[in-house]
């Protein structure tokens, strides 16, 4: 479960893990994205891939952030997948 207050984010860095867990009994694409700030969870419910997503990749993703179990998590954001450099 989320808590705090949420808030709109657009956060731009690289993929640093990628693994499926369940939330409540759904698959759930589970990613740790790092950039200079910190690390960020996103997850995506109901998938278990992202096509052109996997550790290393530059991605930003847009939405909202909230905290879970003392983590910062964004769920099911839009995003774009960043050339490489």
């Amino acid at each position: 479960m989320i808590a705090a207050v949420p808030a709109s984010a657009r956060v731009a860095g690289k993929v640093y893990s990628v693994r499926v867990q369940p939330w409540s009994g759904v698959a759930a694409l589970e990613m740790t994205i790092i950039d200079d700030t910190g690390a960020l969870t996103v997850v995506f419910f109901g998938r278990r891939h992202l096509a052109g997503v996997g550790t290393g990749t530059r991605i930003v993703v847009d939405g909202v952030v909230g905290e879970h179990r003392g983590q910062m998590a964004m769920l099911n954001p839009a995003y774009e997948i960043l050339p490489t450099q």
